[in-house]
């Protein structure tokens, strides 16, 4: 009963969230409406996030952004200082940029500043596909034989430190702009701004690359942050957004500078990229640039030249800038296309080998897949079966490029870093990391990465799904949704809120846009309420009339044939009477004990009267076409989660079922017996009975 967006139902695993809710501080709350006069959803939303104080309120929803001196990062003097002498004296400048929308952001605001200023100036941005990420030795070169004197990288070059030192044999200096988290050896170039130095002492280190140069720029502008904010927050918001830092402190005053200024940008480049998107003259939400334009930015990089998108950015032609946007429009349907042939392999592969699954780290590789988009699909794969993935593309001359993805408390890079001997090249942070290596290596990597996480991890942990409050249907009004609105921009670190309802009856399952979408009507406290489910079938919600479920949903505003209503996009949905904690021990029992491991789990494995009573309800039933979660609630009186998929294991062992039991609607067949099979005797059961201690 778990719905995840948009997964394909032969891949979806529908894992199960744990709902973690935030500790809700009444007294504080009531504190916040007595004496700021605030709406009271607003109020406890709020104090749930550790606003207690008039000092944290206004920092938050201040109009005005609270900017710090840009020399305060160390060796902005020094990038300030060789910049102007290069502008000044006619040296040739490079603005070497990166391929995702941060980078194409960043390397935009710089050329299009240096070029105002009458700097002699060009950009490079290595592709993808045949280059890779940051600097390169053949790059270099290309730039040196252009007359190149000075090299500024941004949203990169914090571990070019070779790459810069072979600039400089070639007659090169270079100032590093970057954000992401420094080797112990810095670079030795003219100057490295990066807030995350160990010797940086500045008050705000969480900006996106384009959040360093930004701060750049209001330093070359002698520490004027208002004038750079009018010029080019636009295009900061979102490289911001797009490379989901924190929206917090600086960042989120950027960002909502930026999503003001957005709507009336004199970019002719992003002006037309708004119209192709239909954003042109409409308010601009944080949700709006991560989900609509970013992704169409990023597409460039990632399907076809990150040029194009540099070239849009930056472009004063109406007629070419146009062009350009509605071909990078065409690149992201293109991302798509490729997405989805990437997900339809990993759900044959997943059919093949469905325990690839169950173990702690998915790793799924594939040959001929695209690169540029294995790291979106990384990611679903994450979510949906709520394990730590990495997704490795193989090309025709045998090397390999990996993209992953992992939760809070399983730091990717921590596990890859350990594993890093197969490995050729790797970089990223906790969640998301990219790596390469050799195609004959993906073995040992996949060993070595299944060992650490074994050795460190008992229990892999969960996928957290955090809510804000626990709300009766009455609070979702127009008027709280209206005050909420005011929390914008929405993003990390300060997501949309999510409610739950919990102990609703489902009353009406309606299908919307032929059955694409479904609509849920439920019941609460004699209160009825709908909740908008996008990208879920009503073939297969999961659900049905008469159950009793809790729901997590974010709440907005839509207007419809001129009324403003509230809409509740559902988040997840699980049967109210799931208890998390012993749910998910069961799992891991599930997980570890069907991948062979040794576990104390011997009341997990199922008896002969487990497994007729199973197949018992299977029987009458006709089969069962619904999802883990509903056929668990049916039998939670009778057997744990783990036994009850053991005993579906074997039943399908001994070719008495057909079942995908790995994907969200198990597809339960009955197979007819050729003659009667003595249960005990299989050999699953008896593998599993020899693993318990």
């Amino acid at each position: 009963m778990v719905y995840y967006k948009n997964h394909p139902d032969r891949l979806g695993g529908g894992k199960m969230k744990k709902w973690v809710l935030k500790k809700e501080d009444r007294k504080n709350a009531e504190e916040l409406v007595r004496k700021y006069g605030l709406n009271p959803l607003l109020a406890a939303v709020l104090s749930a996030r550790g606003f207690f104080d008039e000092e944290s309120l206004k920092a938050f929803f201040s109009l005005e952004p609270a900017l710090s001196d840009p020399y305060l990062i160390r060796d902005m003097d020094k990038a300030v200082e060789r910049i102007r002498r290069a502008v000044e004296e006619g040296e040739r400048i490079c603005v070497y940029g990166d391929y995702d929308a941060d980078g194409v952001t960043s390397t935009s605001i710089l050329y299009r500043y240096l070029t105002a200023v009458g700097a002699d100036v060009g950009y490079y941005i290595p592709e993808r596909e045949t280059e890779g990420y940051g600097m390169n030795r053949e790059a270099v070169e290309k730039i040196a034989s252009e007359g190149t004197q000075l090299i500024v990288t941004v949203d990169n070059g914090i571990s070019a430190a070779p790459e810069i030192d072979y600039a400089k044999t070639l007659g090169m200096d270079t100032v590093v702009t970057d954000h992401h988290t420094p080797p112990e050896r810095l670079p030795d170039a003219v100057a490295v701004v990066n807030p995350h130095r160990k010797d940086d002492t500045s008050p705000f280190h969480d900006y996106a690359g384009v959040g360093v140069v930004f701060k750049l720029l209001c330093a070359l502008e002698d520490g004027d942050c208002d004038v750079m904010l009018d010029q080019f927050s636009d295009l900061a918001a979102i490289g911001t957004v797009a490379d989901v830092v924190p929206l917090t402190g600086e960042n989120r005053a950027i960002v909502k500078a930026g999503l003001h200024r957005i709507p009336s940008t004199d970019n002719l480049g992003l002006y037309s990229l708004l119209e192709v998107c239909g954003l042109a003259d409409k308010e601009v939400t944080g949700e709006s640039v991560a989900f609509v334009l970013a992704p169409k930015i990023n597409a460039a990089g990632r399907v076809g030249s990150v040029q194009e998108a540099v070239r849009l950015m930056t472009g004063e032609d109406e007629e070419e800038v146009m062009r350009l946007a509605g071909n990078i429009a065409a690149l992201n349907t293109k991302r798509k296309d490729l997405e989805e042939i990437i997900l339809s392999d990993v759900g044959d592969q997943i059919a093949h080998h469905p325990h690839l699954v169950n173990e702690r780290v998915i790793v799924l590789s594939g040959h001929g897949w695209h690169k540029g988009v294995i790291g979106i699909v990384s990611a679903r794969v994450a979510e949906t079966y709520g394990k730590p993935t990495l997704m490795i593309a193989i090309d025709e001359d045998g090397n390999a490029s990996g993209s992953a993805r992992s939760n809070d408390d399983f730091s990717i890079i921590e596990a890859i870093r350990a594993c890093a001997e197969p490995l050729e090249r790797f970089g990223g942070h906790a969640k998301a990391a990219g790596f390469s290596l050799k195609a004959e290596n993906i073995a040992r990597f996949t060993e070595l990465l299944l060992s650490y996480a074994h050795e460190h991890f008992e229990e892999m942990p969960p996928y957290t799904l955090t809510v804000d409050k626990v709300v009766s249907p009455s609070e979702m009004t127009v008027e709280n949704i209206r005050e909420l609105e005011k929390m914008e921009p929405f993003g990390e670190e300060n997501p949309r809120p999510v409610f739950a309802v919990c102990g609703a009856t489902v009353e009406e399952i309606v299908p919307l846009s032929q059955g694409k979408h479904t609509r849920l009507r439920l019941k609460k406290d004699g209160q009825s309420f709908a909740v908008l489910c996008f990208g879920m079938p009503t073939s297969q919600s999961g659900c049905r009339c008469g159950e009793t479920v809790d729901v997590c949903f974010t709440a907005q505003l839509n207007e419809y044939n001129g009324a403003t209503q509230v809409s509740l996009k559902l988040k997840e949905m699980k049967p109210t009477q799931v208890r998390q904690d012993t749910f998910f021990r069961s799992c891991g029992k599930y997980d570890r004990l069907i991948c062979g491991e040794k576990t104390a789990a011997r009341e997990e494995i199922p008896t002969r009267n487990d497994l007729a009573a199973v197949y018992r309800f299977l029987r009458q039933n006709g089969g069962f076409g619904g999802t883990a979660l509903q056929l668990y609630t049916v039998l939670a009186g009778q057997m744990s989660y783990c036994k009850m998929m053991l005993a579906l294991e074997i039943l399908k062992s001994e070719k008495l079922i057909t079942a995908a039991l790995h994907c969200r609607h198990l597809g339960i067949a009955l197979l007819p017996a050729a003659q009667k099979i003595d249960l005990e005797a299989s050999e699953l059961l008896n593998r599993l009975k020899s693993q318990t201690i």
